[in-house]
């Protein structure tokens, strides 16, 4: 019932209450789950059988593995994204990982010394949810932003990257019709569905300032500002041609009219003449043309706003339905219209069980007795409120501006908050809403500069839109059409980071492109790759083990300490692995052996000069300070495409050299997994967890390529009595003393050695260590 509004969903209260964080575990322990008796208890997922899943989360590495030509193969065990990534999501939420800073001045810390980051506010569309919930389309929106929130967080900034539900409004409305659900029940439903879905995708989002547009503490200062257009002029009431819906019964703006069809029904509209609401947008029409000129939008969005600006009409607000903010005025017989005074909003939409149209062209709300009789606010005597609704693009004319407080009480938005956040630094959403949604926000944006509310009079100074995903049968995705991809059935069958990576791999983010399902299995590989060769690092890294019983195994020594039986059996083969992990909702298990990780020969590059990088934690090659200036490039200009690609294309060359590793490949591992986690942020948090960190990649500086800082370097044959039995890499002015240290701590030096003392050292600079023994 509409009455749960008043004190709105379970999780607007949450958001908005206290927040209590258990402790955290370190970041090691929460890549293992804990035992409690031995067993997890963190519950498996079960197989179609209804049994429980094998726990195949832990590494099992065998890096001494030859295949049947004496090939030494990596093998480890399959990453299983649907045991880890609600583990990974749980712990953030435990540790409150994306919780925006505050950068609010208070009277404490208004002093000229006083510090705060570079802010970010990175937004996207307002969606209104619907039954059918996220589709994969949705998710070349959210992606891509979360992937550059994750970075600038990493490079120092403040970032404010929400999530909200623009709730009310026709589509919300008609959907709930057609379901026989109730509005407020229907909206409570679908936005948990949506907030599943894009927690699941690894989206970073506050949730502790998630807004609803139908809540009352939100629509409240709807309708202030709609009083304070009134008192300017700005929003008037009139009669004159409209666009009626007989379909929706209700009346449309112009910019809601689409070949002469309604935007929601897409039945053909016809003119009629009715007294209605208007916001006097054509007064801020030469404001709106002049004003897009310097703005980062593309082109074609502005062309659209030009062009509807050029024959435009004033903004008919007014909507002949339920589920809407009512209009806070009320009609006195003695004095006319009449504004509800500030201290009596918000005007709350009565709970009712019939909101269905009545075919009488006005509002379900004027059958309701209780709503419409009241007293004038001016003289005292009988009075009728007004039974129209506003459009739900009213409410999303200014969300942006609550987002920065969404707590604050005192008015619309905290001024303070609105002067730290404000204007939003990236807007990013679909091309469909040109001409209404950004044209209205410009406008309440003006109109709000003009009267001293904000200090700025344009909200999204740079704008992005997704190219349109369109569905495997090369239509747009849509429920009408019974198309969509919903992502939660590729996660299911793939995980989040493989749902990820295959959208922003597969077209640049601005051009329309078909879902091709066959696509993922190349990021599968990928993924697997990189599991692999990230496991080995940290299996470099671990203390010498117990007796291997004569073979190149480790034991099979879980990390608790509970010996378990073997799960694997080579046979003699090149076979992965035959442990059977299962299948969760028709999910395959990732490759056990990770493509490229076949090493033929001795795997080594021919000798060249090389440079190495000194960043501030380690020291990364050449190819890797690329890798870091490629990605960081290609987010920042919104090319996710040529960034995946990247990244792929290091990885193949470090899981080339797994099988040998040269000096520092375990450091380049690490910084590889530190640039993949804004992509990937499960698989990375897990296997950085894995490499010994106790605290997250995702807090992790961003690298730094620092080419200011590139030192030469030269790699160095090892020779023993004249025969290469190693190399090194040491800096180009290297003295003789370090190259000597160098070559004589290189693998397969002590080996060759076999215990004896070296009786001369020869270092030829530049080329090679000789070792006389």
């Amino acid at each position: 019932m509409l009455s749960s509004l008043a004190n709105p969903p379970l999780r607007w209260e949450f958001c908005h209450g206290e927040m209590r964080s258990r402790n955290a575990r370190s970041l090691a322990q929460l890549a293992t789950p804990p035992v409690k008796g031995g067993v997890s208890i963190y519950p498996r997922p079960k197989t179609k059988n209804g049994r429980r899943r094998q726990n195949c989360s832990r590494s099992s590495v065998t890096p001494q593995r030859r295949d049947r030509h004496g090939t030494r193969v990596i093998t480890t065990q399959a990453y299983d994204p649907a045991e880890a990534e609600p583990r990974w999501i749980a712990a953030w939420a435990d540790n409150r990982a994306h919780r925006t800073p505050d950068i609010t001045p208070t009277a404490h810390s208004a002093s000229p010394t006083t510090h705060h980051p570079p802010k970010f506010y990175c937004l996207d569309f307002f969606p209104y949810p619907s039954g059918a919930g996220l589709s994969v389309g949705h998710a070349r929106n959210y992606i891509p932003t979360d992937v550059l929130s994750r970075v600038k967080r990493r490079q120092g900034y403040a970032v404010l990257h929400p999530m909200g539900w623009d709730a009310f409004g026709l589509p919300a409305e008609n959907e709930a019709i057609s379901r026989g659900i109730h509005p407020a029940d229907s909206i409570a439903a679908y936005t948990a569905t949506y907030r599943r879905q894009m927690t699941r995708l690894g989206c970073s989002y506050d949730w502790e300032r998630e807004i609803w547009s139908c809540a009352p503490a939100y629509y409240r200062w709807t309708q202030w500002i709609f009083l304070r257009l009134v008192e300017r002029g700005l929003a008037y009431r009139a009669a004159a041609p409209v666009n009626w819906c007989a379909t929706c019964q209700t009346v449309l703006a112009n910019e809601e009219v689409e070949q002469g069809t309604c935007w929601r029904c897409h039945q053909p509209v016809a003119s009629q003449v009715r007294a209605q609401w208007f916001f006097r947008i054509t007064a801020y029409a030469d404001r709106l043309r002049a004003d897009l000129e310097p703005l980062d939008w593309p082109t074609h969005i502005k062309t659209l706003q030009r062009n509807w600006i050029d024959g435009l009409r004033d903004w008919l607000i007014s909507r002949q339905r339920y589920w809407g903010v009512p209009i806070p005025i009320v009609h006195c017989p003695r004095c006319g219209l009449v504004p509800v005074p500030d201290a009596a909003l918000p005007v709350r939409l009565p709970p009712i069980d019939d909101y269905r149209p009545h075919g009488d062209g006005q509002s379900p709300l004027a059958n309701v007795a209780a709503f419409v009789d009241t007293v004038c606010p001016t003289c005292g005597g009988a009075a009728r409120r007004e039974t129209d609704t506003m459009g739900g693009f009213a409410c999303s004319s200014w969300y942006f501006l609550r987002f920065a407080n969404p707590g604050y009480d005192d008015g619309p938005f905290d001024p303070a908050a609105v002067a730290a956040w404000l204007p939003v630094d990236l807007y990013v959403g679909g091309a469909e809403h040109a001409v209404s949604h950004l044209l209205y926000a410009r406008f309440w944006t003006k109109a709000l500069y003009d009267l001293g509310l904000i200090a700025f009079d344009e909200p999204f100074p740079r704008l992005r839109s997704q190219g349109v995903l369109h569905a495997p049968d090369g239509k747009r995705m849509s429920k009408s059409r019974r198309n969509i991809v919903s992502p939660d059935t590729v996660i299911d069958a793939h995980g989040a980071d493989a749902l990820r990576l295959h959208t922003l791999f597969m077209a640049p983010f601005d051009e329309p492109t078909t879902w091709q399902a066959d696509g993922i299995a190349g990021v599968e590989r990928f993924l697997a790759r990189v599991w692999a060769m990230g496991c080995r690092a940290a299996a470099d890294d671990r203390p010498p083990t117990t007796d291997h019983q004569g073979d190149d195994r480790p034991p099979t020594t879980d990390h608790q300490g509970d010996h378990r039986p073997p799960t694997t059996d080579h046979q003699g083969d090149d076979r992965p692995p035959t442990t059977d992990h299962g299948s969760v909702a028709g999910r395959r298990a990732w490759p056990e052996v990770a493509e490229g990780l076949k090493v033929e020969g001795d795997g080594r590059e021919p000798a060249t000069p090389l440079a190495v990088v000194r960043g501030r934690s380690s020291v990364v090659t050449p190819e890797t300070a690329t890798l870091i200036r490629r990605v960081t490039e290609s987010v920042e200009s919104f090319r996710f495409n040529t960034a995946v690609a990247a990244l792929m294309e290091h990885s193949r060359r470090l899981a080339a050299q797994a099988e040998e590793p040269p000096p520092g490949w375990r450091d380049e591992v690490k910084t590889f997994i530190a640039v993949l986690a804004p992509f990937a942020p499960f698989i990375a948090e897990e296997l950085w967890a894995r490499l010994g960190h106790t605290t997250s990649v995702h807090a992790e500086p961003w690298p730094e390529a620092g080419e200011s800082e590139v030192v030469a370097t030269v790699e160095m044959a090892v020779q023993i009595n004249g025969k290469v039995v190693a190399r090194v890499t040491v800096a180009a002015d290297a003295d003789a003393a370090t190259a000597r240290e160098a070559a004589l701590a290189a693998p397969g030096v002590a080996a060759a050695l076999q215990g004896r003392e070296p009786r001369r050292v020869i270092v030829v600079p530049g080329r090679l260590v000789n070792v006389v023994v």
